[in-house]
């Protein structure tokens, strides 16, 4: 009956909504306690010592924002029955908010744990673990990014098991695909092996965990590495169709031949008669995955610039 709960609940959790504005700290944070359940450790956690930690995943698996706020998933996961904040009719609350600030949740010493009923099945079962998390990463990000929030949270990988999988057209590979003759569309590699794509892909721009459509006007065809650099946010789109590369970019003469030196350009339109890129599906990107400020080849030409580090 617990395994049971546990994927009611997390089938309906209850995440801020806005449009299409991607609300991940819950998702996050429940990943961290189902990893914490996989390690074996304690069920009780402080805000203390989850806030940090959260507030990185946040920043990197999470839409770009000028601030980040571990504290709202800490007090709000309340709300989907299985997580408990000790003494939370005690903790006075922001003015004319609905939760406590993160100064006063550290003040307290504020704690939080899982219904222990609900913790024991999950320590006791591996194989709930992996179902749990698979639900959330499928719902809430791109296949692309999956690995690397496992690692992030400390989350072992026995494969999917769950067996969900986003419902999607399968046309859409091949329509995108042949939109753009095979090749990247932002280094133009079309490796082949007896006549079929080595390593391109057809990518959402706007995700299709968000509403986005299994349609050309939202896809790319982009070669694996330009592919994770658009949906971890390293690369975006500008409006007039030109390559942004973020800021927060670093490396050295690989970095150069694989990023830097695709930045303003434009990206390649598809075959005359195909629809090129939606505006939409660029904005939404550039709203809720792309980690500006962009390095900016030229401010005059739109261009952002980075902050200059004292």
């Amino acid at each position: 009956m617990s395994a049971t709960t546990w994927r009611q609940a997390l089938s309906d959790l209850r995440t801020w909504k806005r449009g299409s504005t991607r609300a991940v700290h819950k998702p996050l944070l429940t990943l961290m306690l189902i990893a914490r359940a996989s390690r074996g450790e304690a069920n009780d956690v402080t805000y203390a010592e989850i806030a940090e930690p959260l507030a990185k995943l946040l920043k990197e698996f999470g839409p770009n924002r000028t601030a980040y706020h571990p504290e709202f998933p800490f007090w709000h996961l309340r709300s989907d029955g299985f997580w408990v904040v000790r003494d939370a009719d005690s903790y006075p609350l922001k003015k004319g908010g609905s939760s406590p600030s993160k100064g006063t949740l550290l003040k307290h010493e504020a704690a939080g744990f899982v219904k222990p009923e609900l913790w024991e099945s999950l320590v006791g079962d591996p194989r709930l673990q992996a179902e749990l998390a698979d639900m959330l990463l499928v719902e809430f990000w791109p296949e692309t990014l999956h690995g690397a929030l496992r690692q992030a949270v400390g989350l072992p990988d026995l494969g999917r098991v769950s067996g969900r999988r986003r419902k999607r057209d399968a046309s859409f590979r091949e329509d995108v695909l042949r939109a753009y003759r095979s090749e990247c569309a932002v280094c133009s590699f079309d490796g082949r092996l007896a006549g079929v794509p080595l390593g391109i892909e057809a990518a959402h721009v706007r995700w299709h965990a968000y509403g986005g459509a299994d349609i050309v006007s939202n896809g790319l065809a982009l070669c694996n590495f330009h592919h994770l650099a658009l949906d971890t946010g390293a690369m975006g789109i500008d409006p007039q169709r030109r390559i942004l590369v973020s800021c927060d970019v670093s490396g050295s003469r690989r970095v150069e031949e694989l990023l830097y030196r695709y930045e303003g350009r434009e990206i390649r339109e598809p075959q005359p008669g195909i629809p090129g890129l939606s505006d939409e599906s660029i904005k939404w990107h550039g709203k809720e995955v792309f980690k500006s400020p962009g390095r900016g080849w030229s401010r005059k030409e739109g261009g952002g610039s980075c902050p200059v580090e004292m």
